[in-house]
């Protein structure tokens, strides 16, 4: 039976069903590269839309203390990183170092996100 309100198709037949589907994923690694990239887009955008650029911050922390504890990988040292530079937060930096032995292990998935804080990084 055709929903109420849906129209009707090219051939003029009502829409059975409505094909307006949303997928959605708990994808705690995709969060936060997503974060990252907002952190760096937050940094250019800060002397041209500062509201914007806060806007992409704040919802880049929330991403990462959201998905955080679900990804210990490369993609949370990314988005540490990103905040590191962003922020100057300490306690992100806590965080990141604490993933020394991670990312020691891995000099192929991660070290290199680190090249834009090496001058905020302890020895």
């Amino acid at each position: 039976k055709p929903v109420d309100g849906l129209g009707v198709d090219n051939n003029g037949q009502p829409i059975a069903a409505d094909d307006r589907w949303v997928f959605t994923e708990d994808n705690p690694e995709r969060e936060l590269h997503v974060a990252a990239g907002l952190l760096a887009a937050g940094r250019v955008l800060q002397g041209y839309n500062a509201q914007l650029a806060d806007e992409a911050t704040s919802v880049a922390k929330e991403l990462v203390a959201r998905a955080s504890d679900r990804n210990k990988g490369a993609a949370r040292v990314f988005a540490l990183a990103e905040l590191i530079q962003s922020t100057n937060d300490p306690s992100y930096l806590k965080q990141l170092v604490a993933m020394e032995s991670f990312i020691v292990a891995q000099p192929k998935d991660s070290p290199w996100m680190l090249a834009s804080i090496l001058d905020l990084l302890p020895n």
